[in-house]
């Protein structure tokens, strides 16, 4: 590229060693926009961006104008150079993502072998941050060692899940950069854990219980073992059988686990295993009406699974013993289970059974901004990055915690420092300042007092007009958002709510932006012109 050395030095006053330093930071600057964004950028972007450089903005508060016509001319050639000879020609200083600190630390753990993890969602939701963080920590364990990360969908409660939140738990979780090695599904082995149960049966481990479930616990309650546990062998297995082919209605009979009726933990006093549920099931369709539980379906789906380490909710810890037995009277090892305490998020909306009873009455659908879904989050503009620096800061603990929701605002704050400012409005004037029409608020200016117009001049306002009074950048002078041309916009702010404001007229993408005077948000609609609102 050729540039008028001369007409720049002169206007620096500055030598050309000195200038080429400059060029090449800008240049860099521009190479790295170009290949990250794929598409020609605006040389007053490139000016606005250098400004935040501290070396740069040194040279360009010297001359404001010619500092963007150097920007314009270095922009403008690159703009028609191919990816190619943007990479052959210039050092392209790729910003890193911001290195993260230690923050996420597991627990001491046996390691032998490849390392399998697992996150078992049941697909009655959207994903919401809970899910972020539950299936990121078992995400990033694998990670860690080279291993694998499995999403298993615990579906075999038909009444609760639907088709669309399978690809909305994987979509919202890929969206945060936690992609699994392999997808499956609990009700594809539903005839493997119907074996498992005639083996345990035949084995005197397992019966068909004919109590109704409020028998069943308040029998549990009380200690007090039912008749259906001296059942033979031939009428549990033929039982058994019924039961799959659907023979009974809801709430008949039961299969439990046969444990002890005396244990002083009420979880081993013999637990259901499995149940009748007759519903439709979005996979499986009308094929079965017996549905394993919890306990039975995990403990079975981690063995077939080859799952070795798993990291969940500590509402889980009370049911370890019981898997544990399963476990063991099956003939195979559990993996290593370690059990984390609930973290709140306070301000929000973030339990996801309270979500989607909101979402079933009609008062609110998923991406609602007032919720912390992964698509509401998505919709509003913050950055996976800041939603796993966010998780990697709460960490692992066994003390339930409370985590603000300012933190993952400051977070995402920093993921878009880069962002471009557009000036807005909720209402303006128009005023001539230097022979052009610019439009601004002026409601809380003072009369007399010199202000800063970005990128423009010095004024001074005085009885409702602007005086100009140079061009210099000094320290202390408030900077006025100011446009030469305005259009309205819906912005919807975290209440949902649908304000109408003004912002300066310029091309606009579907991306972040920071609204000089309300905050950073995301342009959701180009038509009609639609944002929402992230945070200030």
């Amino acid at each position: 590229m050729v540039l008028d050395n001369n007409k720049y030095t002169k206007e620096f006053k500055i030598n050309a060693e000195d200038l080429n330093k400059s060029v090449k930071s800008i240049e860099n600057l521009v190479a790295q926009y170009l290949l990250a964004f794929s598409e020609k950028q605006d040389p007053n972007k490139i000016f606005k961006v250098c400004m935040g450089n501290p070396e740069l903005k040194e040279l360009f508060v010297k001359n404001i104008k010619i500092s963007q016509e150097l920007c314009t001319d270095i922009t403008e050639y690159m703009n028609n150079l191919s990816p190619e000879q943007v990479k052959q020609n210039y050092t392209v200083e790729t910003k890193e993502k911001e290195k993260r600190e230690k923050k996420l630390e597991y627990p001491k753990m046996e390691i032998t072998g490849e390392v399998v993890t697992a996150y078992p969602p049941d697909p009655s939701k959207y994903p919401h941050i809970g899910h972020a963080y539950a299936s990121y920590i078992n995400y990033h364990f694998a990670k860690m060692h080279d291993g694998k990360f499995i999403i298993r969908f615990e579906d075999t409660n038909p009444t609760i899940i639907k088709k669309e939140y399978y690809d909305a738990i994987l979509s919202g979780l890929k969206w945060a950069g936690i992609i699994p090695d392999k997808v499956v599904n609990a009700s594809d082995y539903i005839e493997q854990l119907y074996d498992e149960a005639r083996k345990f049966i035949q084995n005197g481990q397992v019966y068909v219980c004919d109590c109704f479930a409020g028998t069943v616990k308040l029998n549990r309650q009380t200690k007090k073992e039912c008749g259906c546990r001296k059942k033979t062998v031939e009428k549990n297995l033929e039982e058994f059988a019924d039961l799959i082919k659907g023979k009974y209605e809801p709430g008949k009979k039961s299969v439990r686990l046969k444990l002890d009726m005396k244990d002083k933990r009420a979880e081993m006093r013999d637990p259901v295993i499995m149940r009748i549920i007759v519903d439709t099931h979005p996979l499986q369709g009308d094929k079965y009406k017996l549905w394993p539980s919890y306990v039975w379906q995990n403990t079975f789906l981690d063995h077939y699974n080859g799952v070795t380490h798993r990291f969940r909710s500590k509402e889980f810890e009370p049911w370890k013993p019981v898997q544990e037995k399963v476990a063991e009277l099956a003939g195979f090892k559990m993996p290593y289970i370690y059990e984390y305490a609930r973290v709140n998020i306070s301000g929000v909306k973030a339990s996801g059974r309270e979500i989607r009873e909101l979402v079933e009455k009609g008062e609110m659908s998923w991406d609602d901004p007032r919720l912390t879904t992964l698509v509401a989050l998505k919709k509003r503009g913050f950055i996976p990055n800041a939603i796993i620096n966010f998780i990697e800061k709460m960490g692992l603990s066994k003390t339930e915690a409370t985590a603000q929701w300012t933190v993952l605002e400051s977070m995402n704050r920093k993921e878009l420092v880069d962002v471009e400012k557009v000036a807005c409005f909720d209402e303006v004037k128009e005023f001539e300042v230097n022979g052009e029409k610019i439009y601004l608020n002026t409601e809380n200016l003072k009369e007399n007092t010199e202000y800063r117009l970005r990128h423009f001049c010095n004024v001074i306002y005085k009885k409702e007009k602007f005086e100009v009074c140079g061009n210099e950048i000094k320290k202390g002078l408030s900077i006025l958002p100011f446009a030469k041309a305005v259009k309205e916009i819906t912005i919807i702010n975290q209440e949902g709510n649908k304000i109408k404001a003004l912002i300066e007229d310029k091309e606009l993408k579907e991306t972040n932006y920071f609204f000089e005077g309300y905050g950073f948000v995301k342009i959701d609609s180009l038509k009609p012109l639609v944002a929402y609102f992230a945070h200030k």
